[in-house]
């Protein structure tokens, strides 16, 4: 299946795919299993940045392109062939093979995507963060962005981070923070949603529900509550 047979499909939700855009230790497992719970969402876990090294490849591939098709390459220039590259049609391979191989989703499945955690300074930049974020969006159409967040103090506390050294681990948290807070600002597909005020109020999870167009169910949403998440 490609994504265009994909969303070619009948009764796919509100948004055909969900992405849950996040840092470690921010409760995300949690919120992944909630949209789990929800009658044909397919939600995977993590793939270590894989769609992003993939994004990194096709944009690398389309720059050298850029630069180099119009420069006459000839067979003693270091871009040699970089004229026949096709960008478009690579990236387009790649994503659908992310889709098929990556995501797998079964039949039925009315909204598919998966949760990330590798989204801070460690792994990329600000600029690409953002250009990842545009790729995103472009490739897979009408998706929505979770942007999860969790307080800095309670999310550095915790075993993995708690492993780095204290300030360090705030530096970098506060400024994932930051950028999903502002990248949450600049589509209507996106959804800030706090951790933290999940579990003050369980029915904080209503406005999640709101947002993706599904019917709420508060016994559900304490079902997922009550089950472990996370290792």
């Amino acid at each position: 299946m490609t994504i265009q047979s994909y969303l070619e499909s009948d009764g796919l939700a509100r948004f055909p795919f969900v992405f849950i855009v996040t840092f470690g230790r921010s409760g995300s497992t949690l919120l992944q299993g909630m949209l789990n719970a929800i009658d044909g969402y397919c939600v995977r876990g993590e793939n270590d940045g894989a769609l992003f090294h993939l994004h990194r490849a096709a944009s690398g591939v389309e720059r050298v392109h850029r630069v180099w098709a119009k420069a006459g390459v000839v067979p003693t220039n270091p871009m040699f062939g970089a004229d026949q590259y096709r960008p478009h049609e690579l990236e387009r391979t790649l994503v659908d093979a992310f889709f098929k191989d990556v995501l797998n989703v079964p039949a039925g499945t009315r909204c598919c995507g998966f949760k990330e955690i590798r989204h801070t300074i460690q792994n990329m930049k600000d600029d690409a963060f953002e250009a990842y974020m545009d790729f995103v969006e472009r490739v897979f159409p009408g998706a929505a962005f979770i942007f999860n967040i969790r307080s800095v103090d309670d999310a550095s506390k915790s075993n993995w981070w708690g492993k780095q050294n204290p300030e360090h681990a705030k530096k970098v948290l506060y400024n994932a923070r930051r950028r999903l807070e502002n990248r949450a600002l600049k589509s209507e597909r996106s959804l800030l949603f706090s951790y933290d005020a999940w579990m003050e109020n369980p029915d904080y999870a209503r406005r999640l529900f709101d947002f993706l167009g599904e019917p709420y169910d508060a016994g559900m949403v304490r079902s997922v509550l009550a089950r472990k998440h996370s290792f």
